[in-house]
């Protein structure tokens, strides 16, 4: 195969993965929020447990690990997508060729 094609095969492949992981950043977001109460049973559900003496424990916004886990999607995609070869010099080479 020639180096022109593997580099254009590359860069395809790149841009594929870059937006799947960008696309799973979207989703992990949205699982985050589905998987949690709505704010109106929330608020019934720690309305009930004032009631009953005991502290509030619902909450209406997902834990930590899914923004932690989009963030690291977000970041790995966005790595991806960058054309890294026009960032750094090779050895030898000078910027921009």
């Amino acid at each position: 195969m020639h180096p022109e094609g593997r580099q254009r095969n590359d860069a395809r492949a790149r841009l594929i993965f870059g937006s799947l992981l960008l696309i799973t950043t979207i989703g992990i977001i949205m699982i985050g929020y589905r998987s949690v109460p709505d704010a109106n049973t929330c608020y019934l559900i720690n309305l009930e447990y004032k009631e009953a003496g005991l502290a509030p424990s619902c909450s209406a916004v997902p834990s930590i690990g899914y923004f932690v886990a989009a963030g690291l999607c977000l970041v790995a995609g966005l790595l991806v997508l960058a054309p890294w070869s026009l960032r750094w010099p090779r050895a030898g080479r000078g910027l921009g060729g």
